[in-house]
């Protein structure tokens, strides 16, 4: 299983060194990718080029509800800055008021702009705010403007785990999209049933987690 360290969601704030160690320590114990704040993103993107290590940042987060036109300049500053993905969250107004043209759109530019610096973007679809039926149409709309990733969620302490889990087994049951659990998780019965579930992904937000596991 993909997983991913991410620390740019914290409620916390800790120094930037103590962040950035974070950073080197959780690869240091196994994650594939990290997934960092913008003013980060360029330090750390700069010492994994030429690795396997994947290095993503987040545009409009948590909310996805700034003006295209800046979401479009938070994602050209992160591209150029080295991310190989950007986390973008989905107007939910934009699904509120199905306005989907909008968000398709939206997504085919980002998309063009992912492929001119070779990298790729992965959709939050807040599923919290939706209901499974309107979150599995969103993923269905996803998979046919070829987006290779979601997730499912902001990842803060409110989301239900198994309700994350849940949406993420039926993404990839249902279409070709992989997924990345992103709930927070903290008893090692949680990360079995992640495991278990044989989804594409796992984010963690600490690296101590994983250690502490018997895995």
């Amino acid at each position: 299983m993909y997983l991913e360290f991410c620390n740019y969601n914290n409620s916390h704030f800790d120094g930037l060194e103590s962040q950035t160690r974070q950073v080197f320590d959780a690869v240091s114990v196994g994650f594939s990718g990290v997934a960092v704040s913008t003013y980060l993103l360029k330090e750390v993107a700069t010492y994994f080029s030429g690795t396997t290590i994947d290095v993503a940042t987040a545009i409009d987060f948590p909310n996805g509800t700034s003006d295209k036109k800046i979401r479009q300049h938070e994602m050209l500053v992160s591209l150029r800055a080295g991310a190989d993905f950007i986390d973008i969250p989905i107007n939910p107004y934009f699904i509120r008021d199905r306005k989907y043209s909008r968000i398709e759109s939206e997504i085919k530019t980002f998309l063009r702009m992912c492929e001119d610096y070779g990298a790729a973007p992965r959709m939050i679809i807040q599923h919290n705010l939706h209901p499974m039926k309107e979150s599995l149409a969103l993923a269905r709309l996803i998979q046919d403007l070829e987006v290779p990733y979601i997730l499912p969620a902001s990842g803060f302490h409110n989301d239900d785990m198994y309700d994350n889990l849940v949406l993420c087994s039926s993404i990839e049951e249902k279409t070709d999209i992989k997924t990345i659990f992103n709930g927070h998780i903290w008893l090692e019965s949680q990360y079995n049933n992640v495991i278990r579930s044989n989804i594409f992904g796992l984010r963690l937000y600490s690296f101590n987690l994983l250690s502490s596991f018997s895995v």
